[in-house]
């Protein structure tokens, strides 16, 4: 049996500031582990399951990521979101024209496309096809 160490790593408070306000909102803690580096400059791999917040866009976006499929695709209903996250869905869609608004997602009935510039699942030359498609989306 190997010897395991247990992985270093450190937590970092999440704030952000209303852009209207200036208001700095609390978004919870979110974990880092602390690995060799393996990839280029400018990855970031972050396991969202260990990230608590109390904001919904960030809540919605970590969910999207974890179900999307490797070509940055969820199939998921305003319906089923709402249920997920116990929110109409009037609120659903402001939040998702919102996301659309700032770039982190594009999106028909029952499908949401992930920016794959602001998350990624599958291998640099499929993100490269990938941001090509979304690019050229309506």
């Amino acid at each position: 049996m190997k010897n395991r160490t247990a992985i270093p790593y450190y937590t970092k408070k999440i704030t952000a500031e209303d852009r209207i306000t200036g208001e700095i909102e609390d978004w919870g803690d979110m974990t880092f582990e602390i690995k060799k580096p393996r990839f280029p400059k400018g990855f970031v791999m972050i396991w969202s399951e260990g990230i608590s917040t109390k904001n919904l866009e960030l809540k919605v976006l970590f969910w999207l990521t974890k179900y999307m499929s490797n070509k940055g695709v969820i199939l998921v209903t305003n319906e089923q979101l709402s249920n997920n996250f116990e929110v109409t869905e009037k609120t659903i869609r402001s939040l998702k024209l919102q996301m659309k608004e700032e770039g982190f997602i594009k999106y028909k009935a029952g499908v949401i496309y992930i920016n794959p510039r602001v998350i990624w699942k599958g291998s640099y030359k499929q993100r490269e096809e990938a941001i090509d498609i979304f690019d050229h989306m309506e």
